[in-house]
């Protein structure tokens, strides 16, 4: 676990950080199962996070559970946090999808906790 070679595979993260002076979560995927955590870069921690991978034929589907213990605690209401979500396809030409603007901390999207759905 924990080898950042899992980034030059298929794989799947997600990056959380749960405000601006907040450390930066990693978990990821990779299409065989293998995982991978670390929190600001730090592969030695090791959050309690659960995760599963499920091949079929033409496809590869993964499924995160992070408990808010792993993430410092639950958000409070309203709270912003640096998100991303990152595919990386190893052997198509083009090879990465990013939901922000990078990968980097600063360039992490938003995410916003409401009290309750928009209406």
């Amino acid at each position: 676990m924990d080898s950042p070679a899992i980034f030059d595979d298929d794989m799947v993260s997600v990056t959380l950080r749960p405000g601006p002076q907040a450390p930066t979560y990693r978990f990821a995927l990779s299409g065989v199962g293998a995982a991978y955590d670390d929190r600001d870069g730090n592969v030695a921690w090791n959050g309690t996070w659960q995760h599963a991978v499920k091949l079929d034929d033409n496809h590869w589907q993964a499924a995160f559970t992070i408990p808010w213990t792993d993430l410092g605690g639950a958000p409070a209401e309203n709270a912003v946090w640096g998100f991303n979500l990152r595919h990386h396809a190893a052997h198509l030409e083009t090879s990465d999808s990013v939901w922000g603007a990078g990968t980097a901390d600063q360039q992490l999207g938003a995410l916003r906790f409401a009290a309750a759905a928009p209406s």
